[in-house]
């Protein structure tokens, strides 16, 4: 007796498994079985294919917020939109200069990240990174043109922010490259 046969007969078929001539019953199994293979299939298929794990940017975000330099070359290489902007408008410039990787961002500007880019409320680059102290960061932006005097939505210029922070530093690095004292904010306030 056949072991994969329940009737005694050999099996017919390579996935019928109870041999003998179809029935109903049977061949409803066979097309459950086929149908449930296929979509097994073109799921697995299309899981694993490159355009399911296409890069987003996200993978950009996160090594400019780290600093991974080399991950930041090697996804550049591989041509994502180094000025995407994410939540809140952030772009892999701006969160670079936000944690004062300055070796990050003098990668991306080379490879064409838009130096004055703003943010949904309008900071940039140089805004943050002057909100945060960075002046290494605020000197590189500064070297490579970044607009002195931009303002945000609600007035504040890198000048202000880096004088309200009390980053000394970084305030001389801006008054140095001629940043003006008395562009008000919204509310009438000035550095």
């Amino acid at each position: 007796m056949n072991v994969l046969s329940y009737t005694g007969t050999p099996i017919g078929g390579p996935f019928e498994l109870w041999g003998g001539q179809p029935t109903e019953h049977k061949q409803s199994l066979r097309y459950v079985f086929w149908y449930t293979f296929a979509w097994l299939v073109i799921t697995l298929s299309l899981a694993l294919s490159p355009a399911a794990h296409a890069d987003d940017g996200q993978d950009l975000l996160v090594a400019a917020d780290t600093g991974d330099l080399q991950k930041i070359r090697a996804l550049l290489d591989k041509d994502v939109d180094i000025n995407r902007q994410f939540k809140q408008g952030a772009t892999a410039l701006y969160v670079a200069s936000q944690s004062g990787h300055v070796t990050v961002v003098r990668a991306l500007l080379d490879k064409g990240a838009i130096i004055d880019l703003p943010a949904k409320k309008g900071a940039t680059a140089l805004y943050i990174a002057s909100q945060n102290g960075h002046a290494t960061v605020v000197q590189a932006l500064l070297d490579k043109g970044a607009n002195i005097d931009l303002q945000t939505k609600a007035g504040g210029t890198a000048l202000f922010i880096a004088s309200q922070k009390g980053h000394t530093t970084v305030v001389q690095a801006l008054l140095d490259k001629g940043a003006k004292i008395d562009r008000p904010t919204k509310n009438g306030v000035t550095a």
